[in-house]
């Protein structure tokens, strides 16, 4: 089991706008249609987006993302609700 702190270390310069949105959207718990309705974006847009996302963090699913995201400050608990985070 890999350590956190051996996952790559990311910033938010290093993620596009886009990506920093549906992060946020994913941390609000919205699903791919949601985020995809939410940003008027094709779901399968929205599934590249994660798939980058994913690969960038070296991590092996959204939640997992997250996560790191968190844990590297790029999202905070006290993020505003879900219609902000995400539009």
């Amino acid at each position: 089991h890999r350590d956190l702190h051996s996952f790559p270390t990311r910033r938010s310069s290093d993620l596009t706008q886009r990506e920093m949105e549906i992060l946020k959207c994913i941390f609000h718990g919205l699903s791919n249609k949601e985020i995809a309705f939410q940003l008027s974006v094709a779901e399968n847009t929205v599934k590249n987006h994660i798939n980058n996302l994913m690969v960038k963090f070296g991590a092996n699913d959204r939640t997992q993302a997250t996560h790191l995201a968190l844990m590297r400050g790029l999202l905070s608990i006290d993020c505003a609700g879900r219609e902000r985070a995400c539009g």
